[in-house]
């Protein structure tokens, strides 16, 4: 694997968005050692997709969703070192496309903003929140793929 993969230090999210198409993959290894981290959907996670990069994944819940829904890249097989490195030397048999991005406005600013200001409103107004609107990738589920 140290021959196929180059570790560069942090990047800004700018950085990411203007020179991401120079990167073959992003590798999004969070480690499952907390609840709220098997339901996350980090930054890096929208950062790499919308630099078009294809994703390698560690099988989180709603990481794993997401990457299996929009067909974004692979999801190792588990956590070790040994199955990332085994989901990028898989790469030599099945390389991945550039990322693809239908679908993925349902998680923009724009489309959360109207959301979160009907939470607000009714807050604010004392009244009962309005229904939940699941993302697409859970098809308002919380059972695994």
């Amino acid at each position: 694997v140290d021959q196929k993969v180059f570790l560069l230090p942090p990047l800004s999210t700018g950085e990411i968005l203007s020179i991401g198409g120079i990167f073959d993959y992003a590798i999004i290894p969070i480690q499952n050692t907390c609840e709220s981290y098997n339901f996350a959907l980090p930054n890096k996670l929208f950062q790499s997709t919308s630099a078009g990069l294809p994703l390698i994944v560690t099988p989180l819940t709603e990481i794993r969703r997401f990457t299996k829904y929009y067909d974004l890249g692979y999801v190792a097989n588990g956590f070790t070192g040994r199955e990332l490195a085994d989901a990028i030397l898989s790469l030599g048999t099945s390389p991945l496309n550039s990322a693809k991005h239908k679908g993925l406005e349902s998680y923009s600013w724009q489309s959360s903003e109207k959301i979160l200001l009907s939470i607000y409103k009714s807050l604010l107004k004392g009244k009962k929140l309005p229904p939940s609107q699941s993302l697409p990738h859970s098809h308002g589920v919380w059972s695994t793929l």
